[in-house]
């Protein structure tokens, strides 16, 4: 079963919406026909603080 957790700072979320980001995921994976559609979990953790003031996102598959 494979688990996508993303954490994000909240500068992203300016740019797109978590349901975004969590349906781009999924569609993506979907995409790859390695798994099926309702064994993927994906997870978006926002994080207060970007890094030097740049966006940062960081995926753990």
């Amino acid at each position: 079963m494979p688990h996508f957790i993303i954490d994000c700072s909240e500068d992203i979320l300016k740019l797109h919406s978590v349901d975004e980001i969590i349906k781009q995921v999924n569609s993506s994976a979907i995409s790859t026909e390695l798994f099926y559609k309702n064994d993927i979990k994906v997870r978006v953790n926002v994080v207060a603080q970007s890094h030097k003031g740049k966006f940062v996102a960081h995926t753990i598959a």
